[in-house]
């Protein structure tokens, strides 16, 4: 995955322009999400720096992120009267059912 940090970039697919990627914007995410390969092609249109980062390290990070936001949820859940009585199996199924 690759992370804009200055620059211009041009994506294209099938020889058709699909848009320009600039500053902070992200590409090859969806190459490290579902171990597929790139379906666009990404140019640079002006001088660009880029950040990569492996496929490892974005998994660790949402895994972190994740568990850190189940977490929260737990103790949000403890602290309510009507589910005091629920322990920890019970209420990971209801964050388990949670949809964002």
């Amino acid at each position: 995955m690759y992370i804009v940090a200055d620059g211009d970039l041009i994506v294209t697919q099938a020889g058709r322009d699909l848009r320009t990627l600039s500053k902070g914007d992200v590409f090859g995410e969806l190459a490290i999400l579902y171990n597929c390969k790139r379906t666009a092609t990404v140019k640079a249109k002006t001088s660009v720096h880029v950040w990569c980062m492996e496929r490892q390290t974005y998994r660790t990070i949402i895994t972190n992120k994740s568990k850190k936001k189940r977490e929260q949820l737990m103790g949000f859940l403890k602290t309510s009267r009507t589910l005091k009585d629920l322990n920890d199996i019970q209420l990971s199924k209801i964050i388990d059912s949670m949809e964002e």
